[in-house]
């Protein structure tokens, strides 16, 4: 079920939030953004959040930086250290996405993270050097994060963060 929720709410997603953020007044688009999320709710309701989440949390917690920005600021980013373990799941997106493969599902939320203007460097949020280990130590702390396909050490969390830093 979560699969179901999840492939449909990053297609549909995927499909209207450009042309939400072209024109806010498109109220056909925000409809849809709104189904997407509630998909999106759905998934994450059965099957729980992971490291993405855990990092966006303790950005919001560091800054107060809306959680969807902080989202975007690191997730191709995770997406990319989370692939070995997680190729199926992404292969699994890419068709929601409609791309091929997995890598180009990663490349594909990245320049839809970009179009929406939501993705934003971490020090232009307010996170400072002082910042990334406490924010990357956090992100592990997280409960969240232990859904991750992934359970990094910190220290690649820690490098993670000062790649978008």
């Amino acid at each position: 079920m979560s699969v179901g929720y999840a492939s449909q709410a990053v297609a549909t997603v995927s499909a209207w939030l450009p042309v939400a953020h072209r024109d806010g007044g498109n109220i056909e688009a925000r409809a849809q953004l709104m189904i997407g999320a509630h998909l999106a709710g759905r998934a994450l309701t059965l099957s729980g959040l992971g490291l993405v989440h855990g990092i966006g949390h303790a950005i919001t917690a560091h800054t107060g930086t809306p959680h969807g920005i902080a989202l975007a600021a690191v997730l191709p980013e995770v997406m990319r250290l989370c692939l070995p373990v997680a190729q199926d799941a992404y292969t699994q997106a890419a068709t929601a996405l409609r791309v091929h493969t997995a890598d180009a599902a990663i490349a594909a939320v990245g320049e839809l993270c970009d179009a929406s203007a939501a993705r934003h460097r971490l020090r232009d949020l307010g996170v400072d050097d002082a910042m990334l280990g406490s924010i990357a130590a956090a992100a592990l702390a997280d409960p969240v994060t232990n859904n991750s396909p992934l359970i990094p050490a910190e220290e690649q969390v820690h490098t993670l963060l000062s790649s978008v830093h």
